[in-house]
């Protein structure tokens, strides 16, 4: 089937659909406004602006995601606090670095027999992988924590 033929056709589905759901409102209107004239009368306004002509119909198009609300610009750094070091927002200086390395080498030290992988370490800190990323490798090349096994399945344990 080429690519025009699959055209052809959805663009004839689409055709079908619309018109499928223009008799179906066409339906319910009429519908409502027999309900409506067998009550009250409705006081009309003298005069009424002409209804639009309607255009050509065309395939629906899918409909179009609003944007998100734009979120005010972050404050300046204060006070540091430890939710600020497991979840940042922008680069972290070198002292909030060592004390979520802190933290690492504490919690670490908790669990000398087993060790632990970094998805239970960041669900212990209850923060981001990547926010332990830049730590860990630092407390490794400093020689303080040590590592057994290779991707998932790294194993810290305190140096």
């Amino acid at each position: 089937m080429s690519p025009t033929d699959i055209r052809t056709r959805i663009e004839a589905a689409a055709a079908k659909f619309t018109e499928e759901v223009v008799a179906a409102f066409a339906e319910s209107f009429s519908a409502v406004a027999s309900e409506l004239s067998s009550t009250k009368p409705v006081a009309r306004p003298k005069k009424a602006a002409p209804a639009p002509k309607p255009a050509a119909r065309k395939p629906v198009a899918a409909p179009v995601a609003k944007p998100a609300p734009k979120k005010a610009a972050p404050a300046k750094r204060a006070k540091v606090s430890e939710k600020t070091l497991l979840a940042p927002t922008g680069r972290r200086s070198p002292e909030e670095l060592s004390k979520t390395a802190d933290l690492i080498v504490g919690l670490l030290a908790s669990h000398k027999k087993d060790g632990m992988r970094i998805e239970q370490i960041k669900k212990q800190l209850g923060t981001k992988t990547s926010v332990l990323t830049r730590p860990i490798q630092k407390l490794l090349a400093e020689g303080k924590i040590k590592k057994v096994g290779e991707k998932r399945a790294t194993t810290y344990f305190p140096g």
